[in-house]
């Protein structure tokens, strides 16, 4: 029996990341959105209730939500909150498969400059990083955050 080829999971986080709220609602809407469901596998997100976290009107909650901190951030918007440091945030059960990918151009809208997280770069980034700061204060200094919070996301990327 062969081997089922792996398609890569794009994760609502991960489009919210490349296309503004509104190209992603609208994605939504039109063609939809898996959900990993409560066994782990992925489905298809029904058109429930927004309390229903396995719905696509949660995920659309989600998508306001990440609008509603781009239009009005308060001192640390809650997507970047340490809590996801650890925890997995809700925009990553969602998402959709490689080749499945809904269309999320905007009319008269430019391509969308892609800004990884801080905390979220590779190994290789984090190590040319701390030889040229010399310092996990000086390298958190420059990300706006705690020389603990740089250290502790330093360390789990490099795996030390």
């Amino acid at each position: 029996m062969a081997e089922k080829e792996k398609k890569r999971w794009y994760p609502l986080a991960e489009m919210l990341e490349l296309h503004s709220p509104a190209a992603v609602a609208t994605a939504i809407e039109e063609s939809g959105i898996l959900v990993v469901n409560r066994y782990g596998g992925k489905a298809t997100a029904e058109n429930s209730s927004k309390d229903d976290i396995y719905s696509k009107q949660y995920a659309l909650e989600l998508v306001a939500e990440r609008f509603g901190e781009l239009e009005n951030p308060g001192p640390e918007k809650s997507w970047e909150a340490e809590r996801w440091e650890t925890e997995q945030h809700p925009t990553y059960r969602f998402g959709w498969y490689e080749g499945a990918l809904p269309n999320f151009e905007e009319e008269g809208a430019v391509d969308p400059v892609v800004q990884v997280d801080w905390a979220k770069r590779s190994a290789e980034v984090f190590i040319a990083e701390y030889k040229t700061t010399k310092s996990f204060t000086t390298a958190a200094g420059l990300h706006g955050v705690s020389r603990q919070r740089y250290t502790r996301a330093y360390k789990k990327v490099v795996g030390e």
